[in-house]
């Protein structure tokens, strides 16, 4: 073989390797978690998904999958928010707030349709005391869109956290969104939680 020769083999090999994609989301204003009214049901959702629980869930319509393997580099944490704690919130509701993924470092969505338009939304909530104390944060990006932050927990300790929508156009059918954790303002490893995630079909703007 040439040198020639080698060098498109080189290039065809290169082209023959996959990543998972990650096209730019751009996300909206964090929101205080409040009631099953968060969980938007005027999009039809493809997926849902109770992160670190095992029960199968149905709030306002949507039903979240429990024991859910989308993070391959999970860690499940049970015990955020026992039950009743929050007496104006629905006990489907604080079951799915209760349990979350934390150390998590990544998500990968899959099954999508390169060319269609998806909104995501996804929570951020631990109610241990020592949280807000902490500031901490879970950080969530894309791509080369910018970086959103949900508050874990919101105005006084013991407070419920934030979730937030984004929306983007798959590029390949995976989707890779990248998530750390921070306190006081410093990356922080072992904070990051994200308790659930729900994938629809379509965008909330309609484009």
């Amino acid at each position: 073989m040439s040198f020639k020769q080698g060098i498109w083999l080189w290039i065809a090999l290169l082209a023959m390797i996959r990543p998972i994609y990650a096209a730019d989301i751009v996300w909206g204003t964090p929101l205080q978690i409040s009631g099953t009214n968060d969980v938007i049901n005027f999009l039809e959702p493809q997926e849902a998904w109770n992160l670190g629980g095992k029960t199968n869930l149905m709030i306002n319509g949507v039903s979240f999958k429990g024991n859910s393997e989308i993070a391959d580099n999970q860690e499940a944490f049970d015990g955020f928010t026992p039950v009743p704690t929050f007496p104006e919130i629905a006990k489907e509701y604080q079951l799915l707030l209760d349990t979350a993924l934390y150390q998590v470092t990544y998500i990968t969505l899959k099954g999508l349709t390169p060319g269609k338009r998806y909104t995501i939304q996804i929570w951020s909530s631990d109610t241990r005391d020592f949280i807000i104390e902490r500031k901490r944060i879970t950080a969530l990006s894309a791509g080369s869109g910018k970086e959103v932050q949900l508050k874990e927990s919101f105005d006084e300790a013991g407070g419920l956290g934030q979730f937030v929508l984004g929306v983007f156009k798959a590029d390949s059918t995976t989707q890779k969104i990248d998530i750390i954790g921070l306190e006081n303002g410093n990356v922080e490893e072992l904070s990051q939680v994200v308790n659930a995630l729900v994938l629809y079909k379509g965008s909330l703007t309609g484009n």
